[in-house]
């Protein structure tokens, strides 16, 4: 069980930047990452069918054999965590509760903002657990429903992504907040956009990154930390769709030159469906 890998999920490549965290915090550990990215994004789904695709891919990766599942993506933590913390027999790791609670940490005028995908806010998920933590709380969600596209497309690298990361995050100007969530893993690709785009002062939540000490806390709660006498850690990238794309920003965001990509076939995928209320 130790020297199982842990698998991680998303829409598509921006999980990498959790798993990016993951690798060096974690050098021992060996990971196996899904990406969806044959129906990426995920926001303007519904619940149903993103329920169906995470279930997909959860299947093929208990097929696999792993030890713990991270959901790198705040659209399928929204809406599938609890159910999933209830049907695995393994643990699972969700990114929305280590973002609410460092966000709520770090405000001062408690005045917090979270961008997301329209699913995430719709849901509400990052408001009933920010105002959980601290009712007093003022909260503003905004969905970003063109982020997931501009980072996929690699179109957040032209000068031209700064106009549009200012249009979409215009609604926050007469917020004045003091801390904005990345309510989506593929937003810190937009870092340096969003940082120009809103005042120097806010504070920036990667929720992400905050879910790597959860998922460290985890392997040492349940005694599975790898065993590092044994064999290399490895890690393995798994896609739904076409492979290239995925693979050319994974080599450049996780300094890698090398990717062991693999293309899912969608007859692996049949039979694994999603029954439960």
């Amino acid at each position: 069980m130790k020297n199982l890998p842990i698998g991680m999920i998303d829409s598509g490549v921006g999980g990498l930047t959790v798993l990016k965290e993951a690798m060096h915090h974690l050098p021992n550990e060996s990971f196996y990452y899904v990406a969806d990215t044959a129906h990426c994004p995920y926001g303007s789904k519904s619940t149903h069918d993103i329920k169906q695709y995470v279930w997909q891919m959860i299947q093929f990766l208990l097929n696999k054999k792993i030890k713990l599942l991270v959901l790198a993506c705040n659209t399928a933590s929204a809406i599938f965590l609890k159910d999933l913390e209830k049907e695995l027999s393994i643990p699972v790791i969700g990114v929305i509760q280590p973002g609410s609670q460092k966000a709520v940490t770090v405000t001062q005028n408690e005045r917090i903002a979270v961008i997301a995908t329209e699913a995430t806010i719709q849901n509400g998920e990052y408001e009933r657990s920010i105002k959980q933590l601290n009712a007093d709380i003022q909260f503003k969600g905004l969905s970003c429903p063109t982020f997931v596209q501009l980072v996929e497309s690699e179109r957040y690298l032209l000068p031209s992504a700064q106009a549009e990361v200012d249009e979409v995050l215009s609604p926050l100007k007469d917020f004045e907040m003091d801390t904005l969530v990345l309510g989506c893993t593929h937003y810190p690709l937009l870092r340096p956009q969003i940082e120009q785009s809103i005042a120097k002062d806010v504070q920036i939540v990667d929720a992400g990154v905050e879910s790597v000490e959860i998922i460290i806390q985890t392997l040492l709660h349940n005694k599975i930390s790898r065993d590092i006498t044994s064999t290399h850690p490895e890690v393995k990238f798994f896609t739904t769709g076409e492979k290239h794309g995925f693979e050319a920003i994974g080599k450049r965001w996780l300094n890698r030159k090398q990717m062991q990509v693999e293309q899912i076939e969608p007859g692996q995928l049949e039979g694994f469906v999603w029954k439960k209320k």
